[in-house]
C-alpha cells in the first residue's frame, strides 16, 4: 500500500478506481457496472465496502441502479442539486481541503470572486468582519 492511499476507506479507493475507469472512458456511457460482488472479490473487500463505492458514485451522478438489471455507467451525469444531501466521502474532502487553506489562499479567492462578480455585474458581497458587526 502506498503512503499516499494511507488513511483512505476501502470503499473510497473503489470508487476511486471506477471514476477512473468512467473518466478515461474504459467504461463508457450505459457500460455494466461490475457487480458488487465482482469488486469485493477483485478488491479483497467485503460485499458492503463494494456497494458502498457504488452508493458513493451512484450519489455523484455517475452511476445509475436498475433493480433487477445492475448498475450501469450514466449517459449523462446528473447534476448535483444544492438539495441533495452531500455524501460523507464529499463532506471528508471538504473538511480535508479546509484544513489547508490560509488566509493568503482566502484572500486570493475573494479578490478572484470579487473580479468574477464585477464583470457579471453582481452586487459585492460585504467583507466577513463588517457582515458580523
Amino acid at each position: 500500500m502506498s503512503s499516499s492511499s494511507r488513511g483512505i476507506p476501502p470503499y473510497q479507493k473503489i470508487a476511486a478506481a471506477l471514476r477512473d475507469d468512467i473518466t478515461a472512458g474504459r467504461l463508457g456511457p450505459g457500460t455494466r457496472c461490475p457487480s458488487e460482488r465482482q469488486l469485493a472479490r477483485q478488491h479483497k473487500v467485503a460485499r458492503a465496502t463494494a456497494r458502498a463505492a457504488i452508493r458513493l458514485l451512484r450519489d455523484e451522478g455517475l452511476l445509475a441502479t436498475e433493480p433487477g438489471r445492475g448498475t450501469f455507467v450514466r449517459t449523462t451525469p446528473s447534476p448535483h442539486t444544492p438539495n441533495t444531501p452531500v455524501t460523507y466521502g464529499e463532506f471528508a474532502a471538504v473538511r480535508y481541503t479546509a484544513s489547508t487553506i490560509n488566509d493568503e489562499a482566502l484572500d486570493a479567492l475573494y479578490a478572484e470572486l470579487a473580479l468574477l462578480r464585477r464583470l457579471a455585474g453582481v452586487p459585492q458581497c460585504p467583507p466577513a468582519e463588517s457582515a458580523a458587526a
